[in-house]
């Protein structure tokens, strides 16, 4: 195969590139083949179910799937008497069994055996697992190495010519599209923002990966996706494999095949300069082993051994990289599903081994406290959230636990974040108990500012908002800060959702419509100022008077933002000079301040803040890299550190994705990392994060 060849002569220094999110040592898909000889795919592995799914889980995952009750799971573990790829089904849970005998608690989260899986399935696919796998049963899971897959296209060099709403967004590539840039586009790069996927195919094979802004070959084209496609391109569209376009352009076809595991061993070999070091790397003769099985016809063997060969090769490197200092922060988000101290310390131990020190615990969310508030109470709110009623004070319980463990706990709040209706329990207010009580606290959208309701945000899907503006919700927030502070040893308090809701860009049509602060409150206070209420804007810009009143009412807006932020770091450090105060942040501009009124160079500038948390919701190394090195540019001078957020486990990547996205922010200057999250942050990742980040310091 010519890349391959032409990889070992020219080297990586030629494309420096993100390794295949998720591919590269994996396979594509199992087969499960039941009992009475009915089969069924299952392309899912080693992520949170999603609904009407099938998921295999194995110990790569973690201790257990971490499923909800209402699915079907079933055990498998090795039948050594029958061969290779036969399992024995030991258990079967099934959600209608538990509802009748009334042991739902037992339900779900299955322990998955060190060498076996778990067999998870929801929604539509219960019954075909309940039919394939019984209790006694024998059955065959047979790895899919190969597969060639079609996919339709929607626009190819994506222009308002063909994609004449799509060019709305950045790139002119719509939501849930799948688009092709080619050198005909006159583009130098795709120009997509970080929302979706990338693969850069050169004579017929993808040769590099990238989360947004692909570079366009000159001999080849970029394949972009969003949403749906996104996934679909990081599933089915890894390093090496071959993708051809139609001739007339509407469908896409990509086949993985031994070549392709061949090609991203020779890629993470070059990468890692094995040539000179032969002790870390695939010993001499390996690829020539390949290379004799596939002359051979032996395809599927020839992927075997050269998926083994780059696992060990990733596991070796995965001890290289540089560690942060022992006092840094390495920290993880995370959103408490656990009740009892045992659980709590579970967790702690499964994060600690993975060398990290802090956890940034989602306290107040959605509405609701973590623990049993005065604050809430007095209000006429309910004390926490019903999911953690008991006689135990869970907030606590972690902060305990953590001490045993020489673990600190941040508390995560959600400062102006209300609720969202796509995760309100059954009989709970869709915006939330708090705007359920006082709507008047409600944060407005322009489009909706004739309602007589709160009501969502368009683009951030589902979610309901609190007024920065409003003194009694901020006289709220901050009591409930004060508690948080006063009553628990913490050593952190992080402010999330410390902003507006995002506004599209000022660049579209539908900027005004999706811009927020419209509060009877807000516009009150800015016509005090400057006789003119924000109800009247038409266009932004459209006049000279009307431009200088929006810039008015950009400050005006974030002005509320960081006064809250002033006042919490005045009054925090008051009673608590020790409490680290954090933010997370954006780092564009554009994004923070302009779309989401989220001034946080001043809040450096002011040391209102310990340290800035920015988030890089992207898997794309040059971004965590970029959106790191911003930060700690305007950050820094004032000593305040920055905990650069990397999204590789939320985003479905390797492993050694979210080793390659920590160090990119280590050399940009950050002080430490918080992964996100906990709850996909698998034990493979744990166990690269435990070889990397408990070795020695960072070298210069």
């Amino acid at each position: 195969m010519r890349h391959l060849r032409a990889f070992w002569i020219i080297g990586a220094a030629a494309l420096a590139v993100l390794l295949p999110m998720g591919a590269a040592h994996a396979q594509i898909a199992w087969t499960l083949t039941g009992a009475d000889g009915q089969q069924t795919p299952i392309a899912l592995q080693n992520r949170p179910r999603p609904d009407n799914a099938l998921v295999l889980y194995t110990s790569d995952y973690a201790l257990r799937t971490g499923s909800n009750p209402y699915g079907v799971e079933a055990v498998l573990s090795p039948d050594a008497s029958a061969g290779a790829g036969r399992y024995r089904v030991d258990s079967v849970s099934s959600v209608w069994d538990c509802e009748r005998e009334r042991r739902m608690n037992t339900c779900g989260d299955a322990l998955i055996p060190p060498n076996g899986f778990v067999l998870s399935a929801s929604g539509a696919r219960r019954q075909e697992l309940l039919r394939l796998a019984r209790v006694g049963d024998r059955v065959e899971m047979t790895p899919q190495w190969f597969e060639t897959l079609s996919r339709v296209v929607n626009a190819v060099d994506p222009a308002p010519a063909n994609n004449t709403l799509a060019c709305a967004f950045p790139g002119c590539r719509g939501g849930q599209q799948l688009v092709v840039y080619t050198p005909k586009s006159g583009r130098a790069r795709t120009e997509t923002n970080e929302f979706g996927f990338e693969a850069t195919v050169v004579d017929g094979m993808v040769v590099a990966q990238e989360g947004a802004n692909s570079t366009i070959p000159p001999n080849g084209f970029v394949l972009s996706g969003h949403g749906v496609n996104r996934d679909w391109l990081i599933a089915h569209a890894p390093l090496g494999a071959r993708v051809t376009l139609s001739d007339d352009g509407k469908a896409l076809t990509t086949q993985v095949d031994s070549w392709t595991y061949r090609y991203q061993l020779a890629r993470r070999a070059d990468n890692a300069r094995c040539a000179e070091r032969p002790s870390v790397c695939p010993a001499k003769g390996v690829d020539a082993q390949i290379a004799a099985l596939q002359a051979q016809g032996a395809h599927e063997q020839a992927a075997a051994l050269a998926s083994s060969q780059l696992d060990s090769l990733n596991q070796q490197l995965w001890r290289e990289y540089p560690a942060f200092p022992p006092q840094a922060i390495k920290a993880a988000w995370h959103r408490p599903v656990e009740r009892s101290a045992a659980e709590i310390g579970r967790t702690l131990d499964f994060l600690q081994s993975a060398g990290i020190n802090a956890v940034f615990l989602e306290t107040f969310f959605h509405g609701y406290t973590l623990y049993p508030s005065d604050v809430m109470t007095r209000y006429g709110l309910p004390s926490r959230n019903p999911r953690f009623e008991g006689p135990a004070d869970l907030l606590q319980t972690w902060i305990n636990e953590a001490r045993r463990r020489h673990m600190g706990v941040h508390a995560w709040f959600q400062t102006f974040y209300a609720g969202n209706r796509q995760a309100s329990a059954p009989g709970t207010p869709p915006q939330g108990p708090i705007l359920a009580r006082y709507p008047q606290w409600a944060n407005v959208q322009f489009s909706a500012r004739a309602a007589t309701a709160p009501t969502p945000s368009t683009l951030e899907t589902g979610g309901y908002f609190l007024d920065p503006a409003n003194p009694e919700c901020r006289a709220f927030l901050l009591s409930l800060l004060q508690e948080l502070a006063t009553r628990y040893d913490l050593q952190g308090i992080q402010l999330d959702y410390i902003r507006y809701p995002v506004s599209f860009p000022p660049d579209r049509f539908s900027y005004l419509a999706t811009t927020w602060g419209y509060t009877p409150t807000a516009r009150a206070q800015f016509a005090e100022k400057t006789g003119f209420d924000p109800l009247n804007f038409t266009k932004p810009g459209i006049t000279s008077e009307q431009q200088a009143l929006w810039q008015d009412w950009r400050s005006f807006r974030a002005h509320q933002v960081s006064d809250f932020v002033s006042v919490a770091s005045q009054k925090l450090h008051a009673v608590r000079p020790d409490l680290a105060l954090s933010a997370v942040i954006f780092a564009a501009e554009e994004e923070s301040l302009i779309r989401k009124h989220q001034d946080w160079p001043l809040w450096a500038r002011q040391r209102w803040v310990d340290f800035l948390a920015p988030i890089t919701l992207t898997s794309a190394l040059k971004s965590v890299a970029s959106d790191t090195e911003r930060v700690v540019q305007r950050a820094t001078p004032y000593g305040v550190p920055v905990v650069s957020g990397v999204f590789a486990p939320f985003n479905g990547n390797a492993a050694e994705d979210l080793l390659d996205q920590i160090e990119a922010a280590r050399r940009a200057g950050a002080a430490g990392f918080a992964a996100f999250d906990t709850a996909h942050v698998t034990a493979r990742m744990a166990r690269a994060l435990g070889s990397s980040q408990t070795g020695p310091p960072p070298t210069p």
